[in-house]
């Protein structure tokens, strides 16, 4: 299956796109949104969260499959609207969002 817009894929999980991302929102005790995309798409992410959660304080979790620009590049908007997100990623993307050197090379990424 080909998924081209935001859509419900099921009553707990939404397909949430940008022009450059992918996501998965998914819903039950806690919004849980996966990955984030490039910091391009921000406002986007951020209208697709209001239109499947209403509110952008019902999401509580980012999970992270990597600590990659394309996946982490908007998750700074997000903790600036939002500053009690928590993530869950793996120890290896952990230490890499605690590098500082790593994270200044974000600006020749974005």
């Amino acid at each position: 299956m080909l998924i081209r817009a935001s859509v419900p894929i099921t009553d707990n999980i939404d397909h949430v796109t940008t022009p450059f991302s992918s996501h998965f929102l998914v819903c039950g005790d806690a919004a849980v949104l996966v990955d984030t995309g490039p910091l391009v798409v921000h406002e986007q992410l951020e209208t697709c969260l209001i239109k499947f959660l209403e509110s952008i304080e019902l999401l509580r979790y980012v999970f992270l499959t990597s600590a990659e620009f394309d996946r982490i590049g908007s998750l700074p908007y997000l903790r600036r609207l939002k500053p009690s997100i928590e993530l869950v990623c793996s120890p290896h993307a952990s230490e890499e969002l605690t590098d500082a050197s790593y994270l200044r090379s974000a600006d020749d990424e974005n």
